[in-house]
């Protein structure tokens, strides 16, 4: 099974995650569930959330929390461009600055 890092992350609302992956796929992945893990539990406080960053493999917040790539990558969904012909898709406002790995 294939995996990927990821290279840019946005915060949204509702603790979710836009994540483009090193393939170029943009993901959401609900945090939600997680939260109820004594070590996600911080990340319940949404100013702590907002520190999502990227770092050289994955996803990471203030207090030296952060999430398997592997988890990120087969545990979120695609997110589908306005521009596909498949469906509409509806338009996720940019709550976040993105967030690069430099």
């Amino acid at each position: 099974m294939e995996t990927y890092s990821p290279i840019k992350v946005k915060i949204f609302p509702d603790y979710k995650l836009c994540i483009t992956f090193e393939n170029k796929e943009n993901r959401i992945f609900d945090m939600k569930p997680y939260l109820e893990d004594k070590y996600f539990a911080p990340l319940k406080d949404i100013s702590k959330f907002k520190t999502a960053r990227i770092n050289p493999i994955t996803i990471e917040w203030d207090g030296e929390i952060d999430i398997c790539p592997d988890e990120l990558y087969h545990n979120s969904v695609p997110l589908i461009s306005p521009t596909s012909k498949r469906t509409k898709a509806k338009k996720i406002p940019n709550y976040a600055p993105t967030l690069r790995h430099k």
